[in-house]
């Protein structure tokens, strides 16, 4: 993975609607607490990381640093 992307673990704590498909997610997490990041078409009943995008969730995420945020590149759920 490059510098700007890394895994993390977290439970979903927030998810915030943002635009058709996107969504703002906040996750509580052990080495940094709370983040949150914009997952793009987590909305859409065909996004492969739609599920790990509800509240409740405790899943792995790979997200990317762009800017002053972070975007999600993969998410696997490991509990729900």
């Amino acid at each position: 993975m490059p510098a700007s992307d890394f895994s993390i673990d977290g439970l979903v704590i927030r998810v915030r609607e943002s635009g058709d498909n996107d969504r703002l997610v906040t996750i509580l997490t052990k080495e940094r607490g709370r983040l949150t990041f914009m997952a793009k078409g987590a909305r859409s009943l065909r996004c492969r990381y739609m599920p790990a995008c509800n509240p409740y969730v405790f899943a792995s995420y790979a997200l990317h640093a762009k800017g002053t945020g972070f975007w999600l590149r993969e998410a696997t759920v490991t509990e729900s």
